[in-house]
């Protein structure tokens, strides 16, 4: 070991000049070490009695040399933590310095505070309270109560009479409480929902008990004098389709109000909200789209109510629409404000609700509304032109080949019905028919419909079928095949080849598997919007009970049970009992109208 090793391992140790020489003894040979040199001349052969001593003490300075740098380490570490907890309790004194010098600046202004607050100058007031603010290093919950104190007379005042929806701020209270918050509650703890925490040491022998309080003094300010005006004005005096007031004073509140206070106010909005969406009326011109007036809220409003299939807003939302959707008269066009919540309705590839309500929904009650409304009647067709004019407008919402789809699947079969009845006739006059060919084919639909290739389809049939009447000439009235009832769709190349049908392939009835009736019913609930709960219960015969209601929070509704001998429902409820048997889907109509009554029921009321 060299000097450079020892200072190297031991940085600021003094080294004395006398340990300077000593003996390294890790090789075999016998070699000196200095500070300047470090290897010396090597000694081989015979050793004298006097260099066996001297390598001896060699070691033996060695050694001594090794316990001094261990003890030289100790007492560094000892310096660095005794430098460490010297830090700490410089810190101990300084906080109650800094906590005296603000009580003493406290003190001097305690007594303008009061003789301001008997004088009902809330000016002198809160420029005391500004001033200790700025000195204040910490929060001090002594100092927090007596300016609560000062502050609550001059806030009770303010309030009464206090209109929120036309005078957000309050006077100049927000910006004035706003800036002695760090006085008012600790950091973070407005928006927080924290609790104050304090330790009884009346009894040093007695263990430290500690006694929570559920509020500090100025939250419970803010929840017994701010919250029930809030409150106040959301129910009564707020219109729920102008969120901009009400915005207004969260934003301005925003940074004073504790959590707890802020989820109670956003609780009573919600519960506004949820009522006008009660009574909102899709079919009425008058009424104003929900999205008009529930998106402003959807950033402030719970995870929960953002869920298309949960039990909030946005769920009840799409619920409403299914229900309007079924029954709607698609010549008005699209149902106002729906397009703006296609985004809403599929926030994410898992969670899409947008295509089942299309596919299940708006597809099928536009199909039927025009199986049932519509007519190709060439003498006057203007009377149903504005229920084909008010489809095409939903290429808003839905893609353009399935609006295509619809109007190639219900209104063309009657088309060409009309046509073969037209052409088949004594009078037939081919210019007319001719006119209105034209007619159909260029100005009835607009580009993107008839761009379509099931719609060039459909009016290539019409042409060949008008062709092949002109052709046959007088015994075009027996010749004239009819057109058939569903649309023809394109073959490919391919398959014209081989027009044979090809034996069905039969599956071995140990794969097919047949969807039980529990999975049925769970999907029926599901396409309509109803919760299926099972219930820790069962009948006498060992039945277990599962509860359909469509309630959002889940109580209500009816208990069912499965009759597995003939594939039956059963409920019992004293709204509606009945046996809802798995192939007749008809009597289930009966129970959804009950659940959905109740629903209405507890809305009105």
């Amino acid at each position: 070991m060299t000097v450079d090793d020892i200072r190297r391992a031991a940085p600021g140790l003094h080294i004395p000049e006398a340990f300077a020489p000593i003996l390294d003894m890790t090789g075999r040979d016998q070699k000196l070490l200095t500070s300047s040199s470090g290897l010396l001349t090597p000694t081989v052969g015979i050793e004298l009695v006097e260099q066996t001593e001297a390598r001896k003490l060699a070691r033996r300075a060695q050694s001594d040399l090794a316990a001094f740098v261990e003890e030289w380490k100790t007492l560094e570490e000892r310096k660095a933590w005794l430098g460490m907890e010297t830090h700490q309790r410089q810190q101990e004194i300084d906080e109650p310095e800094r906590e005296f010098a603000s009580l003493q600046m406290f003190s001097v202004v305690l007594d303008d505070v009061c003789q301001a607050v008997r004088d009902r100058q809330w000016d002198p007031v809160i420029s005391c309270l500004k001033k200790v603010a700025t000195s204040l290093s910490a929060y001090n919950e002594e100092l927090s109560s007596i300016a609560v104190a000062s502050i609550h007379p001059f806030l009770a005042q303010a309030v009464q009479g206090w209109q929120p929806l036309e005078d957000p701020n309050l006077g100049n209270f927000t910006t004035d409480i706003r800036e002695i918050k760090a006085l008012l509650s600790p950091a973070g703890n407005v928006g927080s929902g924290a609790t104050v925490a304090k330790c009884d040491h009346t009894d040093d022998d007695a263990p430290r008990r500690l006694h929570a309080r559920s509020t500090t003094p100025y939250e419970t300010m803010i929840y017994k004098i701010v919250f029930p005006k809030l409150a106040t004005s959301v129910s009564q005096a707020w219109d729920a389709h102008d969120a901009t007031p009400l915005l207004a004073v969260l934003e301005r509140w925003e940074q004073l109000l504790p959590e707890f206070v802020r989820s109670q106010l956003l609780e009573q909005v919600v519960r506004k909200l949820e009522s006008t969406m009660a009574s909102w009326k899709p079919k009425k011109e008058q009424s104003t789209p929900p999205h008009l007036w529930l998106f402003p809220w959807l950033q402030h409003l719970p995870s929960h109510h953002l869920e298309p299939r949960g039990t909030g807003l946005v769920s009840e939302v799409r619920r409403k629409f299914r229900q309007t959707i079924d029954t709607w008269p698609f010549e008005k066009g699209v149902i106002p404000g729906l397009k703006q919540w296609r985004d809403v309705f599929r926030p994410s590839k898992t969670q899409d609700q947008w295509k089942p309500l299309v596919m299940h929904h708006i597809l099928p009650s536009m199909g039927r509304y025009l199986r049932t409304h519509f007519r190709v009647d060439p003498g006057d067709q203007e009377p149903y032109l504005k229920i084909l004019q008010g489809i095409v407008k939903w290429v808003d919402v839905i893609s353009s080949s399935m609006v295509a789809e619809v109007i190639v699947t219900e209104v063309f079969p009657m088309w060409h019905d009309v046509l073969h009845q037209w052409l088949t006739s004594e009078d037939a006059n081919y210019g007319e028919i001719g006119a209105w060919f034209e007619w159909w084919h260029g100005e009835v639909f607009p580009a993107e419909i008839s761009s379509q290739d099931g719609i060039k389809t459909e009016f290539q049939r019409g042409a060949a079928m008008i062709e092949t009447a002109l052709e046959l000439g007088d015994e075009v009235n027996h010749r004239l095949a009819r057109p058939e009832k569903h649309p023809i769709r394109d073959i490919e190349p391919e398959a014209v080849e081989e027009r044979q049908p090809k034996p069905p392939v039969l599956m071995p009835p140990s794969e097919v598997k047949q969807p039980t009736f529990r999975a049925e019913v769970e999907i029926w609930c599901e396409e309509n919007d109803l919760r299926f709960i099972p219930v820790h219960k069962t009948n006498d015969l060992g039945k277990h009970y599962f509860r359909l209601t469509a309630r959002l929070d889940g109580k209500g509704g009816v208990l069912v049970y499965f009759r597995g001998d003939d594939d039956a429902l059963v409920a019992e409820s004293r709204k509606i009992n009945g046996v809802f048997r798995r192939n007749n889907k008809i009597e289930w109509d009966a129970l959804l109208v009950a659940l959905f009554e109740e629903v209405e029921g507890i809305k009105k009321k």
